[in-house]
């Protein structure tokens, strides 16, 4: 099993640098779906901030994208224009930083089922991605697909299998899981099973995607990873944890001594 941390990548976070290294993991930066989409000005400065960053740390690396408003099959055709905008800038932002994989959200709503579409959702979203995936395939970069208000593995599993590419898999939120599903998470990973590469990994209340550190919500890491272990033993596992510098390391540290084998 491998281990990253996901950052903003600010330059008050170079300093991880050493001690995540040391710990033989990797960096999963972020903000490009929040504040990094907001402007032009925004995704260049973000941008310029990881490229600094990416210099300074020369190890294993993913990008989350932006994710906030994306529908890769949008029924609106301006909007879809402006997706695949958006996707043009994420795939060369992705290039740029000479990332191995890019994190992403299904662009999933609720209203696919509440009008009856989802048909013609997944095969509108798997044409996008089956014509998509080629340029990174080709660059030797693996797009990976999140879950976010999914109640089950179903809407990915679909997703994946309909693409059928080898560089096209799927991560598993385990925070989002918890809020949206009744199904045990372990049962997530046994359902999604070698289709499934990559993790992040928080802990919440069950109420809000809180981003807590490990042990501070309700959620049984000790099942999950059991599972993972199991099904999938070469997954990545990306701390996604809203907290100080030293928590973070602490629950990184923690993490790896307790879950590698």
């Amino acid at each position: 099993m491998k281990f990253m941390v996901c950052t903003y990548g600010d330059r008050d976070e170079f300093e991880y640098i050493h001690e995540v290294t040391a710990l033989d993991a990797g960096f999963e930066l972020q903000s490009y779906g929040l504040t990094g989409c907001q402007s032009p000005e925004a995704w260049e400065k973000r941008l310029r901030i990881h490229t600094t960053f990416r210099k300074n740390y020369p190890g294993p690396l993913a990008v989350h994208g932006p994710f906030i408003g994306i529908e890769y099959m949008h029924i609106d055709h301006i909007l879809r224009k402006a997706v695949s905008q958006r996707m043009d800038l994420t795939f060369q932002a992705v290039i740029e930083l000479n990332a191995s994989r890019l994190i992403l959200h299904t662009g999933f709503k609720q209203e696919v089922l509440m009008f009856d579409f989802f048909d013609k959702w997944v095969e509108g979203t798997a044409v996008f991605w089956r014509e998509e995936i080629s340029r990174y395939a080709e660059q030797g970069i693996t797009v990976v697909m999140e879950n976010t208000v999914e109640s089950d593995p179903t809407v990915l599993i679909e997703l994946h299998d309909r693409v059928n590419h080898d560089h096209f898999k799927l991560c598993l939120d385990v925070g989002h899981a918890a809020l949206f599903s009744k199904l045990p998470i372990a049962a997530w990973i046994e359902k999604m099973g070698s289709r499934l590469v990559h993790l992040h990994i928080h802990d919440n209340l069950g109420r809000l995607d809180e981003h807590l550190p490990l042990g501070k919500g309700i959620i049984q890491f000790d099942a999950i990873f059991e599972a993972l272990h199991h099904v999938v033993p070469d997954v990545t596992a990306s701390l996604e944890v809203d907290s100080d510098k030293d928590t973070i390391i602490a629950n990184l540290r923690k993490m790896i001594q307790r879950y590698k084998r």
